[in-house]
């Protein structure tokens, strides 16, 4: 009984050398170092302005009291809608500008025509109707939001144009609408009304 006992604790006092001994090797040959400084993690910010006041302070949106049908030569003459949208913050933002139309519409839309420029590179849409344009699929929030804003109901909703505003970037564009010359006869004291807004995301892309 005594030699098994002593032949026990002879194993245990080896194998505590053995975990001594590894613990000094890994030691001497592990090197550890740590960053100097703390991880910082940031946010951004996004905020996009959305400017479409004239120099007097006055709406610029676009008034056709009495309209008759006119060719695209003459539309696209008439005093626009101009809107610049402006991103204040850190962030890129990916944006779309939509137009829609509500159900009061008395006057189809098969008959409203629009002209659409990108003033800061000139880029163009249109002369081209109103229901040739991508349709846009509106989740529900902005739809309410802008429904409760004007007090209509919205029947239609198109995409008039897309892009990424960088920070401190800013982009103008104007819009044009007029009576296609198309239109019958039956289109006479019909009314028309529609709005234009944006929608902007945080986004990664930057141009």
């Amino acid at each position: 009984m005594k030699l098994r006992y002593k032949i026990s604790i002879t194993i245990i006092i080896l194998l505590l050398v053995v975990i001594s001994s590894i613990g000094r090797s890994y030691a001497i040959w592990t090197y550890t170092k740590s960053q100097s400084s703390s991880n910082l993690v940031e946010a951004g910010c996004l905020n996009i302005t959305y400017n479409d006041l004239k120099e007097d302070g006055n709406t610029s949106s676009i008034n056709l009291e009495n309209a008759y049908p006119l060719s695209d030569d003459i539309g696209k003459q008439l005093s626009p809608y101009k809107v610049t949208i402006t991103n204040d913050c850190t962030l890129a933002a990916s944006y779309d500008i939509f137009l829609s139309t509500f159900s009061s519409n008395a006057l189809a839309e098969d008959y409203l025509k629009i002209y659409f420029i990108r003033t800061d590179d000139n880029t163009i849409w249109g002369p081209q109707l109103i229901n040739s344009l991508s349709v846009a699929n509106l989740n529900n929030s902005l739809k309410n939001t802008i429904e409760k804003q004007i007090n209509e109901q919205i029947k239609n909703s198109y995409v008039l144009a897309s892009g990424v505003l960088n920070p401190s970037e800013s982009k103008t564009y104007e819009l044009r609408m007029w009576v296609s010359k198309t239109a019958p006869n039956d289109t006479m004291n019909k009314s028309f009304k529609s709005i234009v807004y944006m929608q902007a995301i945080a986004s990664n892309d930057h141009l």
